[in-house]
């Protein structure tokens, strides 16, 4: 064996001493070994390889080398400190608590056994033994403000937000501000409902360190709780960015996509936040809402009944059952579904919401009134959601003519669902497509070179008759019922930003330096979604209301497509929206004088696309579909260049499950009781009458 004299041992830790300090550690660790191999005795060598063996990675040798020390004298307490080191790294964590305890025991002055020990301590769930070790460490050394960071997480986890305040003041009261101490502070004014003030701490916590995604996390809810979406969304994102795995942050970014109308995007965000946490019911049960969304109707009851098999007592995961059953006329079942949940006296909005339109299948309008009056009169009644139980009260009120009960109903509604509307966004919205698509401007704007005639848009405002319209049309053999696909404002989204890469925001010059062969990439992203949906269909129908909106850009990258423009009293439109539960896509639909702004904007923007493209646009009014269905029917199919089929006045035999807020009228024969319906409320929409101006004539 190559033994070493203990004067050539001194000389080769000074020689090892000297590797460190360049940080050779590969080459130290070799005179270490030799050293620890001549002497098992000489235990500050083997401390020394234990370190050097952590610092080169190899934690399972260091842990030999620190039990080897502890061995042969049980006081070492830096040897129990390090082992804990090295055991965490390996992800024993009990087993580096215990040696934490062994450190600290034998020398109650290693400050940072018992920072460790009491970080450790929160991991595993331990708050009081973790703000004991905390305390122990801050009592060694105050002014490290780590200390008082984690001991404020500790406090904040055991709900003592206003000693976690103080805690995290503390760290900053003996440093420089720090991003952490701040977000701690968020944290505790979050908790106590304080949003102002934890909105304030995690602005500033990003300023100081943009990078922390649980401060990321934090804003992008209180924003979203707040209403302001786009920004929440923002936040969410940064979070996902330096965190890909956030899964809470994955699954509110999902949330909003879904509130904003986009359940494509909103579903890709719940399945991969389900890939991350498959036993989440919750997260289960929004993707079910996104396919129910979709149309896809089995995969909805799918997703809903796996939440229900992870949380039996799922309220709202029955509700979504028994809706979708309810939209296939399967009434029986439906009823089945929620009658346990109901007799036991449910707790949730969205349950007792559908259990009333069960009710109205049955013709028990009293029966549904009375559920839904109990709920609201209920002291435990769920909060959440509550809007629903009055839409539903509104609209058997109207059932039943009483029209004053059910106005109040609806405006009760919308005063909860209420979300923050601009109306001088939509004017600038329309005032852009006004000055960007002009005669002028057309005239050296490209077209796509792909034929799309099979695409026709249905389009309008909300509760104008396009689902109506659709129907008739999906009745034909040679026409499939896409629904309302969100593909088109994703496409179109996704092209302005091409144009406007490198900064260049002049959406006119970039077009007409556009290539046909630029246009046709988005063109086929749709078409092909088209051909996904039903490749034998000669037609394929797209209702998505507001593709009103995007008129300009179906011209230019659809050529040949057809669009259905769908109109009806601008009165008994805007009531009818009025009356509806939408997302906060539809933020303009909970005020009347809003939505009054929001219709004269939808005309002044249909009045100029038709005055300037040459897209074949066929303008429908409700009115006149249903005093001459067959006439309108027949013309609405010679449009999209069909031979005429009678099942299209058979609509309502159709088979097809339509997901919007008309899908029960749909399923039935052309009735008159909508027209002219908002004379039964004319004296409580004088806000609404004179928003609209010389519009609300027709």
């Amino acid at each position: 064996m190559n033994t070493l004299s203990n004067q050539r041992q001194a000389y080769a830790k000074k020689s090892a001493h000297v590797l460190i300090q360049s940080g050779r550690y590969a080459d130290a660790r070799e005179i270490y070994q030799k050293i620890c191999n001549d002497n098992k005795n000489d235990l500050d060598a083997w401390l020394m390889l234990g370190a050097i063996l952590g610092w080169l990675g190899d934690y399972n040798e260091a842990a030999a080398c620190f039990r080897h020390v502890i061995n042969r004298d049980p006081t070492q307490a830096r040897a129990c400190y390090n082992l804990a080191l090295a055991l965490q790294q390996l992800g024993n964590q009990v087993e580096a608590i215990e040696y934490y305890r062994k450190a600290t025991d034998i020398d109650p002055g290693i400050l940072e056994a018992w920072c460790n020990l009491g970080a450790a301590l929160h991991r595993q769930g331990d708050l009081p033994g973790a703000a004991t070790a905390l305390r122990r460490a801050a009592a060694l050394n105050p002014a490290i403000p780590q200390i008082h960071i984690e001991m404020a997480s500790v406090l904040n986890a055991q709900g003592n937000h206003a000693e976690a305040i103080e805690s995290a003041n503390k760290a900053l009261a003996v440093g420089p501000p720090i991003a952490e101490a701040c977000c701690q502070i968020g944290f505790a004014h979050a908790a106590r409902g304080k949003s102002v003030e934890a909105e304030a701490a995690f602005r500033k916590t990003l300023q100081l360190n943009p990078n922390l995604p649980e401060a990321c996390h934090a804003l992008g809810e209180l924003c979203f709780t707040s209403g302001k979406l786009e920004e929440a969304a923002a936040h969410l994102q940064n979070a996902i960015r330096i965190k890909p795995d956030h899964v809470d942050a994955i699954f509110r970014l999902g949330t909003i996509h879904q509130l904003r109308g986009n359940p494509q995007w909103a579903l890709a965000c719940y399945q991969q936040a389900i890939s991350r946490r498959p036993d989440d019911p919750g997260i289960h049960y929004s993707a079910g809402i996104a396919h129910e969304s979709l149309g896809d109707h089995e995969a909805a009851i799918a997703n809903y009944k796996k939440a229900l098999g992870l949380q039996p007592d799922y309220e709202d995961a029955v509700a979504g059952i028994a809706h979708e059953l309810e939209k296939q006329h399967r009434f029986e079942e439906a009823r089945e579904t929620v009658k346990p949940f109901t007799e036991k006296g449910t707790r949730s909005a969205r349950l007792v919401s559908i259990s009333a339109d069960i009710h109205r299948h049955f013709e028990k309008r009293d029966a549904a009134i009375r559920l839904l009056e109990r709920f609201l009169e209920a002291a435990d009644g769920d909060g959440r959601d509550r809007n629903k139980v009055h839409f539903s009260l509104g609209k058997l009120y109207d059932e039943i003519g009483e029209y004053d009960k059910a106005f109040e109903q609806f405006r009760l509604a919308n005063q909860l669902a209420a979300g923050s509307h601009d109306s001088r966004t939509q004017r600038r919205y329309v005032d852009e497509c006004l000055n960007t698509f002009t005669e002028k401007t057309l005239s050296g704007f490209p077209h796509a070179s792909i034929d799309a005639g099979r695409a026709v848009f249905i389009v309008g405002m909300p509760r104008s008759g396009t689902s109506l319209a659709e129907n008739i049309l999906a009745s034909h053999p040679q026409v499939f019922g896409g629904g309302e696909l969100s593909d088109l404002e994703l496409i179109v989204h996704d092209l302005t930003d091409a144009l406007r890469e490198n900064g260049q925001t002049d959406i006119i010059e970039k077009l007409h330096g556009a290539t046909p062969e630029f246009l046709d990439r988005y063109a086929r992203r749709y078409l092909d979604r088209l051909a996904g949906l039903s490749g034998a269909a000669l037609r394929v129908t797209d209702k998505m209301p507001h593709n009103f909106r995007y008129l300009g850009w179906i011209e230019r990258l659809f050529p040949g497509a057809r669009v259905i423009h769908c109109q009806r009293n601008p009165l008994d439109t805007c009531l009818s929206i009025y009356f509806q539960h939408f997302n906060a896509a539809h933020a303009y639909a909970s005020d009347l004088k809003s939505l009054g702004e929001y219709y004269r904007e939808y005309r002044r923007l249909m009045d100029h696309w038709k005055k300037t493209l040459g897209l074949p646009i066929l303008d429908v009014r409700y009115e006149e579909l249903v005093h001459d269905q067959e006439g309108m029917s027949r013309s609405m199919v010679e449009f999209c260049g069909l031979p005429w089929d009678d099942r299209c006045l058979r609509f309502y035999e159709t088979g097809r499950v339509v997901n919007t807020p008309s899908y029960d009228q749909v399923r039935k024969p052309i009735y008159r009781k909508s027209l002219d319906r908002w004379q039964n409320y004319e004296k409580h929409i004088g806000e609404l009458i004179e928003a609209l101006g010389p519009d609300a004539a027709g």
